[in-house]
């Protein structure tokens, strides 16, 4: 529900901003429309010189149109506005301002912006959804509506991937602009059925850059043309991707650095041990979703919090100076504290011996160290 939250605040902070300036919204939505009418155009030319083309119709092309349509506004309304800003943050050196919020990373740049304009496109292709089945006489089953909608979820699950994989190409250079429109390029080619390509470039498009898993699988499941072995195989692929681009955005390894603070074996569950380090002291943690790290400095004035029940970190930390209480993961502080308790970066060595780096900032407070 936290994650749901905050993406309710950063989407309603994109609507705030795109209605301030209503005539940008509506020329926004004019060019919408206006590149959507371009995108149609040389489909009806094409087919209108022949019944089909590489053994689709028009009003079969017109679906995988719609669902690249689909993919296309997604792509430029919720991952492109708010990915490219994570470029401006790295030039500008003020990513360091968003590792240090209590929240993963990865969530709060990929929903730092959205442009609400391109909903207009969504609900295009919607309607030219319905369009080509009322023209074919076709009325897709319960299972190859369900079919569909699984294979889009993948689709955008792999669209996202990509992004994740060329913005984080920001680390390394300093400009991603002539990266940026060479994937849009690319990903152009989705508005055709994947048959009419042939060669190398049905292989590129199918297993390189998996358009045709994007835009003509959905299509042929809706269709009822898509085989369950090939649906299966495709939703099995497309779950690689995603955890490439996730490990792109990994947090930070413990630096050289780091401290020990002793082996796993000695935190109980549901047990904390205090350790204290050049920096700070420290208590190591862990809950039954695995270790974690806290500072034990009281964030009213600094004095040490101390374990409400040495026998239970349920029950949470306490501070003797001035009554300041957290729950168990140094969140929900009470008065007079301002803050929750902050997290440090804990990791595991070969031999069970755990390590913490005071130096990384920013650590999400809901992850665990699984060992």
């Amino acid at each position: 529900m936290r994650y749901v939250r905050l993406f309710l605040v950063q989407l309603r902070a994109s609507v705030q901003v795109t209605f301030q300036y209503r005539a940008e919204f509506f020329v926004g939505v004019f060019v919408a429309m206006f590149y959507l009418f371009w995108n149609l155009v040389p489909m009806f030319v094409l087919w209108g010189q022949k019944p089909t083309i590489a053994g689709w119709t028009l009003e079969e092309a017109a679906l995988v149109t719609a669902w690249f349509t689909f993919l296309r506004a997604l792509l430029e309304g919720a991952v492109q506005p708010s990915l490219q800003a994570v470029v401006e943050h790295i030039r500008k050196g003020t990513l360091d301002f968003v590792l240090l919020k209590p929240a993963d990373t990865q969530f709060l740049v990929s929903t730092a912006k959205f442009e609400v304009m391109n909903l207009f496109d969504a609900a295009a292709a919607v309607a030219l959804v319905v369009w080509a089945l009322q023209r074919l006489h076709h009325v897709p089953t319960l299972p190859q509506v369900g079919t569909a909608l699984l294979l889009t979820v993948a689709a955008a699950a792999l669209l996202y991937a990509l992004a994740i994989l060329v913005i984080s190409a920001a680390f390394y250079v300093v400009r991603l602009d002539n990266l940026i429109y060479l994937f849009n390029s690319i990903f152009d080619a989705g508005r055709w059925p994947a048959p009419v390509f042939r060669g190398a470039w049905r292989i590129v498009f199918t297993f390189v850059v998996p358009l045709a898993l994007m835009t003509t699988y959905p299509a042929l499941a809706l269709l009822g043309r898509l085989q369950a072995s090939t649906a299966v195989t495709a939703l099995g692929a497309a779950a690689v991707l995603p955890a490439c681009g996730n490990s792109a955005m990994d947090a930070p390894k413990c630096s050289a650095g780091a401290v020990a603070v002793g082996n796993a074996s000695d935190v109980p569950l549901n047990g904390a041990v205090l350790h204290p380090t050049p920096q700070a002291n420290v208590f190591v943690c862990r809950d039954a979703n695995g270790y974690y790290a806290v500072d034990a400095g009281c964030t009213h004035l600094g004095c040490d919090v101390e374990l409400k029940s040495a026998a239970d970190l349920k029950q949470g930390f306490i501070c003797q100076c001035h009554g300041a209480t957290y729950d168990a993961n140094g969140d929900k502080p009470t008065s007079p504290a301002p803050m929750p308790l902050r997290h440090y970066l804990l990791c595991a060595q070969p031999s069970g011996t755990l390590v913490v780096d005071v130096t990384q900032l920013g650590v999400d407070p809901t992850v665990r160290l699984k060992i």
